[in-house]
């Protein structure tokens, strides 16, 4: 999660915490299971129920 919101390189994990490589391994396994998709959609869902998602423009700026 460090890397996804920070946008930082893998190598920048700070010290003290797993190895970039076994953190990368991590992030591989929860992506293949499907665990990333769904904590979004979870997010997703819960942001449109406390603030609401335009669709609308969100739809018309992918075109």
């Amino acid at each position: 999660m460090f890397v996804l919101r920070t946008g930082a390189q893998w190598n920048a994990i700070p010290r003290g915490w797993r190895s970039s490589s076994t953190a990368h391994r991590r992030f591989q396994d929860w992506e293949r299971a499907g665990f990333l998709r769904r904590l979004w959609e979870a997010r997703l869902l819960e942001y449109e129920a406390l603030q609401g998602i335009d669709w609308e423009w969100q739809a018309s700026m992918a075109r």
